[in-house]
């Protein structure tokens, strides 16, 4: 599922990473190689972020 996807196809603001890449997709991939990794879900926002509520962001093993 694309992020996209994840939110009933709705785009909620501009996209600044022209890069799509589906997290969970990725998430499994790293696990298969054994590595660890989080998923952190923006899940309230006041004022104005860079992106929208419900925007996932995979950290790898080594912070990237």
């Amino acid at each position: 599922m694309s992020i996209n996807e994840s939110n009933g196809g709705v785009h909620r603001g501009p996209r600044y990473n022209c890069t799509v890449m589906d997290v969970y997709e990725e998430l499994l991939r790293l696990r298969k190689l054994g590595q660890k990794c989080a998923i952190a879900t923006i899940v309230q926002v006041r004022g104005s972020i860079p992106s929208y509520e419900s925007a996932k962001l995979l950290v790898r093993e080594d912070g990237s």
